[in-house]
């Protein structure tokens, strides 16, 4: 018997370029027709909505709460509209959505003052696995040949989708592809399933996404629609649901869009602003914050079966997400870029925000210290111009230990 997929969400930016924001809503499913499709499909949406309202009635929401979530990336193909996706690309994104969630983007202090009250973060860091299903390291991120249409729900690539994915009860599972419908349009952003504990056992739990969307190959406002399909994954619709008609988008503090893509700032039906920088409205130029509300029903989200599993205690460690692991746990965590340099400087990237480096020192093969730096973490640019073709070695001290990464000097 075919799995019935319950409430699937999807936004397709169908974008003429990176810095575009024009909507084909033709090709944004509407979340209520595929609610009614089945008794089954109305029944499990009555059931998460009503785990939803009584969690958030029963004042179990914490503001100190923080989640850790397991991710791992399947990227299909090379070639995204000329675009490539490495680990450090998707290292980038997910940084950069973690930032979305936590408030930590560079708008959320300036957001539309009339939100001010509402504006809120969510305590989570999606994370790229350590440990991969059969107990060996990984980076999180596995290659595969390019396949389109990874959005769609029909045999065919729900036996590929299942094949591939790490169970989704452990991983948060993100198909990254170029031609998400298999319709030959290579300009849609991205697409995503809400909880489902079908979809979780069958292996078909994900979102999918236009790898030419990632930050790092578009700028980091239309990146952050990769924010806004997290965000469905997480249980919230768009603010534009239902239109002027309640319950809309099932969250108080989002006022009632009109319809998609109304500008920003735009005034609704009821003559009143709409939350028009909302991560979870098509409006990706202004992009920059979550209400309370959609906060609460994202913590209600992570209470559920097929999302509560990803955070526990047990699930972490097993997916090498402990914060006691070893320090070898994170190396990946630390790129050390470009190498070789051919330029005189390079960078060292911390993805991590568990992992703190405070000094970082550069040694000879002779074991002779060149230079140390102190007080370092995140991003940091050594200028290696005096020193001469070679191979030499940086040192970095963290909390967990020491990480060491080899260095080559090329000078032209």
């Amino acid at each position: 018997m075919r799995t019935i997929f319950l409430v699937i969400i999807a936004m397709t930016l169908n974008v003429f370029n990176a810095f575009a924001d024009e909507v084909n809503l033709e090709n944004c499913i509407n979340h209520i027709d595929i609610i009614n499709k089945s008794a089954e499909s109305r029944l499990e949406f009555e059931r998460l909505e009503k785990l939803t309202e009584e969690f958030i009635k029963s004042n179990k929401i914490t503001e100190d709460k923080e989640y850790i979530i397991p991710v791992v990336f399947h990227v299909f193909g090379t070639d995204f509209a000329g675009k490539e996706v490495n680990l450090d690309i998707i290292k980038s994104a997910l940084n950069h959505t973690n930032n979305d969630f936590n408030g930590l983007n560079k708008d959320y202090e300036t957001s539309d003052p009339n939100f001010d009250e509402v504006k809120s973060k969510l305590k989570i860091k999606f994370e790229l696995a350590k440990i991969d299903p059969d107990g060996n390291p990984t980076n999180g991120v596995t290659f595969h040949d390019p396949v389109a249409g990874l959005a769609n729900d029909n045999s065919n690539i729900n036996a590929i989708v299942s094949n591939v994915s790490w169970d989704n009860f452990s991983y948060m599972n993100v198909f990254i592809t170029l031609d998400l419908f298999g319709d030959g349009v290579e300009n849609q952003s991205g697409f995503a399933y809400y909880p489902n504990n079908s979809m979780s056992n069958s292996g078909l739990a994900r979102v999918v996404y236009n790898g030419r969307y990632l930050l790092g190959n578009t700028n980091d406002k239309f990146a952050s629609v990769l924010t806004h399909e997290f965000g469905h994954w997480l249980n919230l619709f768009h603010t534009f649901t239902g239109g002027c008609t309640y319950p809309n988008d099932y969250v108080d503090d989002t006022p009632p869009v009109d319809k998609a893509y109304m500008g920003c700032p735009a005034i609704n039906c009821e003559n009143n602003p709409i939350n028009a920088e909302n991560f979870m409205d098509y409006n990706s130029q202004c992009y920059s914050m979550f209400t309370s509300g959609q906060i609460d029903r994202m913590k209600a989200a992570l209470e559920f079966d097929s999302r509560k599993t990803l955070w526990q205690e047990d699930n972490l460690i097993k997916v090498g997400l402990d914060v006691n692991n070893s320090v070898d746990l994170y190396e990946n965590d630390v790129v050390v870029f470009p190498n070789p340099v051919t330029n005189g400087e390079f960078n060292i990237n911390n993805y991590n925000n568990n992992l703190i480096i405070d000094e970082i020192s550069l040694y000879d093969m002779l074991g002779n210290n060149i230079a140390s730096y102190k007080s370092v973490n995140l991003l940091k640019t050594i200028d290696v111009s005096k020193l001469e073709s070679g191979v030499y070695v940086v040192r970095m001290n963290s909390n967990y230990g020491i990480i060491t990464k080899k260095l080559l000097i090329q000078k032209k």
